[in-house]
């Protein structure tokens, strides 16, 4: 998809992850003006020769922008349904496009992640200057808090030494309490609270390790969540008892990846990294081949799933030094490469098990023939390594684009991501296959 997508930033890399607000929420503009919606009118539906209403969703770290594109000088009023009720977050104009149409977009200041609700339900209604109402729904998922701070100590310090501990948000958006508590062998629990300012990224402490040789357990505990990292004093830390599943991909794997974290949890340690607006095809700073490898290498993986490629359709050069172009035999070919490389990081030489997902269908047409060679190399690589577990979601979703499946909306607005119910429903099919591929928890 050469445009990108818009439910996060456009890259992975690192350096491209300050890029402003207003930018992504440009991004927004461009492509919902090609979507269609989900509208519901109030008082009137709009003029036949008008374009559908949005409401944009932008799920970005840390926050969620909104976009509604409406009616030029239309009063759009942002609500998030909490509880049955709703909650007004702001209003703005639609204002019109440098182009010019009938159609604007409006927005307000993203709206931050919370750790008490990870479902967000969100409304916009715009008053047209003619006297119309309209307005439009959309829904986002965001990560548990379970795993909003990142926990950094050394595995190993000598007797009577501190232990220096970073504790880093995630989010990038601090303003939290956290309580840290500190436990050694026989000796009293320790704890103690502590709190990020607003804005603040990271928090920086220290604690006495003892003078005896053992293991310190680090508890942290957030909005009544535990996260542990033990310390080892004297000697080494033994191995986790989990083995660990890494969930990857783009935009698409957004929401999946928390549903996976929150149901298997049990079973393995769930690491999810997403690369919203990549593709294999895609030029980048970090090709998929590249990351891949860096991914196996860090986390060693027992478990890889993935779900990729709803942003390709992009030339690619094969090593034959030749530019081949989307969607003939040779990008096919070149693709499948690549997936290869990717699938040889992730199967670590046989003791990785990979859970590799169709995509779905799309209402997009300019995307069909992109994602269908994509569908066709996916398919070409499982039929040749019985390692890789296939997830069919295009027949799950499908075998024609459908928005809703069994009385449920499935999918967004934006007729190629899931809705919530879509995310529950493909992790439902990709949690039966990762049952299939490592039945007992591992590889």
């Amino acid at each position: 998809m050469q445009a990108g997508t818009w439910r996060g930033r456009p890259d992975g890399d690192a350096h491209r992850r300050d890029k402003t607000r207003a930018l992504r929420v440009g991004a927004v503009v461009v492509l919902a003006l090609a979507l269609g919606a989900v509208l519901r009118p109030v008082a009137a539906a709009p003029a036949a020769d008008e374009a559908p209403v949005l409401l944009g969703v932008n799920v970005a770290r840390g926050h969620i922008d909104l976009a509604m594109i409406a009616p030029v000088n239309s009063t759009v009023t942002f609500f998030e349904d909490v509880e049955g009720a709703p909650v007004e977050l702001g209003t703005g104009s639609a204002r019109p496009p440098a182009a010019g149409g009938p159609q604007g977009m409006a927005s307000i200041p993203a709206i931050p992640w919370r750790c008490d609700r990870t479902v967000r339900r969100l409304r916009a209604q715009a008053k047209t200057t003619d006297g119309r109402t309209i307005e439009a729904t959309n829904e986002a998922r965001t990560p548990e808090c379970r795993d909003r701070i990142r926990i950094t100590a050394p595995t190993r310090v000598e007797p009577g030494a501190r232990i220096p501990i970073t504790l880093k948000d995630r989010w990038q958006l601090g303003d939290l309490p956290v309580r840290v508590c500190v436990a050694r062998a026989k000796a009293r629990r320790q704890c103690s609270s502590l709190r990020f300012a607003p804005g603040q990224k990271a928090l920086s402490l220290s604690r006495n390790a003892g003078a005896g040789v053992g293991i310190v357990d680090i508890d942290l505990v957030v909005a009544g969540t535990h996260r542990h990292q033990k310390v080892g004093v004297g000697r080494d830390v033994p191995a986790g008892s989990r083995p660990v599943m890494l969930v990857t991909g783009d935009s698409m794997i957004q929401g999946i990846d928390t549903i996976l974290g929150q149901q298997l949890k049990k079973r393995f340690r769930v690491i999810g990294q997403t690369r919203p607006g990549t593709g294999v095809s895609k030029p980048l700073d970090t090709p998929w081949t590249t990351f891949a490898r860096q991914q196996a290498t860090n986390h060693k993986p027992a478990v890889t799933v993935v779900l990729l490629g709803g942003n390709d359709g992009f030339p690619m050069t094969n090593p034959a030094g030749e530019k081949v172009e989307c969607c003939g035999e040779a990008w096919r070919v070149e693709y499948l490469s690549r997936l290869e490389t990717m699938a040889d990081a992730y199967g670590r030489g046989g003791r990785g098990t990979i859970v590799w997902s169709l995509l779905p269908p799309t209402r997009r047409t300019d995307l069909v023939e992109p994602m269908g060679a994509v569908n066709d190399a996916i398919r070409r690589l499982a039929a040749a390594r019985p390692q890789i577990e296939l997830v069919d979601l295009h027949k799950l979703f499908g075998p024609t684009y459908r928005d809703d499946i069994g009385g449920q909306r499935v999918r967004d607005p934006d007729g190629l991501h899931f809705s919530l119910a879509g995310q529950r429903m493909a992790a439902k099919a990709i949690i039966a296959a990762i049952r299939k591929a490592a039945p007992a928890g591992g590889s």
